[in-house]
């Protein structure tokens, strides 16, 4: 029983540690995305200073609206599947200390 509680315990470690990796992740992530949203918004501010109504700098302003909206839209998805694995990941453990208390239980009986 011992071995099996002991086991149940790496497991339930193992998957703490895989929840705190994927939140740091999304911390990267998201530092990444708010830079380059940073700079899309930057150069969209320049366009916009530059009233001439080119065709250049019209589709620039396109091009880089598409990459502002695809850049929100990653970042988005990217969360909510951390946070659909982390939800699953702290399912198992709950599943585990479940597991270890009733061996604990059925030491103690």
């Amino acid at each position: 029983m011992t071995n099996q509680f002991d086991s149940y315990t790496k497991q339930i470690q193992q998957l703490q540690d895989q929840i705190a990796d994927l939140h740091q992740s999304v911390e990267v992530k998201q530092k990444y995305w708010a830079n380059e949203s940073f700079e899309v918004e930057y150069q969209l501010q320049q366009l916009y200073v530059h009233r001439e109504p080119t065709g250049e700098r019209i589709t620039a302003i396109f091009q880089l609206k598409e990459l502002r909206d695809r850049l929100e839209r990653e970042i988005t998805e990217y969360e909510e599947a951390a946070l659909d694995e982390i939800h699953m990941l702290e399912s198992e453990i709950e599943e585990l200390h479940s597991k270890r208390k009733a061996l604990s239980n059925a030491k103690h009986s």
